[in-house]
């Protein structure tokens, strides 16, 4: 078993600690999909702030324009 495991190497430290990968195919995740997945709270909210000023409060843009 312990044979096993090392030949996929799942409890190593990798040297690139700020790559993401899941375990189950140990397939790195680009730089691109990382800055996506970290920052995708902080854009969900600008996105929302500017939706809801441009349709609500100042009502530049029609509600149900597409977005």
């Amino acid at each position: 078993m312990m044979q096993l495991f090392g030949s996929y190497d799942v409890f190593e430290v990798h040297e690139e600690e700020n790559r993401l990968f899941p375990l189950a195919s140990k397939d790195v995740a680009s730089n691109d999909i990382r800055d996506d997945l970290l920052t995708c709270e902080s854009r969900g909210k600008t996105l929302l702030k500017e939706f809801a000023e441009e349709r609500l409060k100042e009502q530049n843009v029609e509600f149900y324009a597409t977005i």
